[in-house]
């Protein structure tokens, strides 16, 4: 039975056999959910999601955002889990084709500061939670996140709830439920990309992996055999993957996705597709000296799937060009690089931003495969005064082939912690976080921050 494997798995494997090298790619994305996280929490989403939430009850973990303050777990995850999606400057993975920490760290750290756990066993968790998610996300296939589903949290929810039901001792049977549970709360659509609906999916199924958990461990029925069978939640969803089968599964706790297909960390914040396409522009720029004045049009051709998110063209606030190339092209030739300040709505307003952007134009490069933004290659067709220039590119930053270096890690942690925290706290908080595998109680990485923050106002996002 598919279910049952994955549960086996997800409560039976020790934390000391995860690989050392997996638990190190997991510290890596926990200082790069935490940073990103810290600045997502001064977005206004973040606050509107914190209505929803009550203001009493159990104090069980931290909310990531610099006030100190403990709420219920399954409400501290869904307010991380947005906060760390609210930018789209979260972590990437290829094999879940989504977000992978912006669902699974917040639950891993939430239950983990619930149950006391360690740093260690908070890092296997999640990289546990990433394997189950990945492989759900294979079976569902690409199709499924071109029809229109949002795989960081329709794959996501399944790692979330393998990791909240391992950390709070669920036996196998009562996870099996616990995954038939999720199932039925799988949701998020593709078409809110760049509206603050998408950072409440992965808030949406954080909070729903822990409930699903809850009720389980408490007898809740549910379908235990979710993924088997006639009508299971991959025949229901999928659309082109590989089928899971009991040979499938023959490789987990040996190949470990974080580790061979590795996490990609994004530079800039904003959607993956575009990242490609800037750095070749930016590499092009670099060669020749082109100045943006020299530029007549700039077109960028998509490999088949790679322009799915890509859903505003016009963008005028900074959700909507997060999801645009032709606002990626424009606001890197007006300021070199894309910073969080160039994603701030007064920013994508201006007038020389929208003058440039109608002299971007996409193309389709036809391929018998599929992509997306970490797979694949770009082209640019630069038109410019002196005559056309033509690159294919194929580099990826922040992937494994071209990852931040240590000293870039700290720096984008720190400007996103500087939005948040001050100075001595976010320096103190990157230790912690940088060492959390050491923790004996991974509440020791966040307890400690109680100042509020003293940076100026935040930017006016939308």
């Amino acid at each position: 039975m598919i279910t049952g494997r994955l549960a086996e798995f997800a409560t039976g494997f020790a934390d000391d056999a995860v690989p050392d090298a997996a638990i190190a790619r997991a510290g890596d994305a926990l200082v790069d959910t935490l940073g990103v996280a810290l600045a997502g929490s001064r977005h206004p989403v973040a606050a509107l999601a914190r209505t929803i939430v009550p203001a009493i009850g159990e104090h069980e973990a931290s909310v990531w955002g610099g006030d100190g303050a403990k709420v219920r777990a399954g409400d501290a995850a869904f307010l991380n889990a947005v906060h760390t999606h609210a930018l789209d400057f979260d972590d990437s993975s290829p094999a879940l084709r989504g977000h992978p920490s912006c669902t699974l760290m917040p639950v891993a750290v939430a239950i983990g500061e619930a149950t006391g756990a360690s740093g260690r066993s908070v890092l296997a968790s999640y990289a546990i939670g990433l394997e189950v998610a990945s492989r759900i996300s294979s079976a569902l296939g690409p199709g499924h996140y071109l029809h229109g589903w949002h795989t960081t949290v329709t794959a996501g929810i399944f790692g979330a709830t393998a990791i909240a039901g391992r950390l709070l001792g669920l036996d196998r049977e009562a996870l099996c439920r616990a995954f038939g549970l999720a199932a039925s709360r799988a949701s998020g659509l593709t078409r809110n990309f760049g509206t603050m609906a998408k950072p409440l999916h992965a808030g949406d199924a954080a909070r729903a992996a822990i409930e699903a958990v809850h009720l389980a461990r408490g007898g809740f029925t549910a379908d235990a055999a979710i993924l088997d069978g006639p009508q299971n939640f991959i025949a229901v969803y999928g659309r082109g993957g590989s089928p899971l089968t009991q040979d499938s599964l023959e490789s987990l706790g040996e190949r470990w996705t974080i580790v061979a297909d590795g996490i990609f960390v994004k530079r800039w914040p904003c959607c993956y597709a575009v990242h490609r396409p800037v750095a070749a522009l930016q590499a092009l720029i670099d060669e020749t000296g082109l100045k943006k004045d020299e530029i007549v049009s700039v077109e960028v051709g998509f490999l088949p799937g790679v322009e799915h998110p890509l859903k505003h063209r016009a963008p005028t606030t900074g959700s909507e060009a997060r999801f645009s190339i032709e606002y990626a092209i424009a606001a890197t030739l007006l300021d070199g690089d894309l910073s969080l300040a160039s994603f701030a709505d007064d920013q994508v307003r201006r007038p020389e931003a929208q003058a440039l952007m109608a002299r971007v134009r996409r193309f389709s490069i036809p391929h018998e495969g599929m992509f997306n933004g970490l797979t694949g290659f770009t082209e640019l067709v630069v038109e410019t005064t002196a005559g056309t220039i033509r690159r294919r590119y194929e580099r990826t930053p922040g992937s494994p082939e071209w990852p931040l270096s240590p000293d870039e890690q700290a720096a984008k942690f720190l400007g996103c912690a500087a939005l948040a925290l001050d100075d001595r706290e976010a320096h103190d908080l990157l230790g912690r976080a940088r060492s959390v595998a050491g923790l004996a109680d991974i509440r020791a990485l966040y307890d400690p921050v109680t100042t509020p923050a003293s940076s100026p106002e935040p930017l006016a996002w939308n």
